[in-house]
């Protein structure tokens, strides 16, 4: 299938550097996942409730999402 999330508008509850890992790493198309390397995001870990969310344009059902895990 496609990413139908690309590129489109993340938001996540925090960022641990704002500079390298915001909400929007997620999104770019880059499934590099070395943290060292700026390509993926983090959330702050001093926060409690976590969250990462992308808003689908146009609204779209989902058969299937797929999360590459940062190393």
């Amino acid at each position: 299938g496609r990413n139908i999330a690309l590129k489109q508008i993340a938001v996540q509850s925090s960022t641990y550097d704002s500079n390298k890992s915001g909400a929007k790493k997620a999104v770019d198309g880059n499934r590099d996942s070395d943290y060292y390397k700026y390509s993926c995001t983090h959330t702050d870990d001093n926060s409690n409730q976590l969250f990462w969310n992308v808003t689908l344009n146009p609204p779209a059902t989902v058969d299937r999402f797929v999360i590459y895990n940062r190393i």
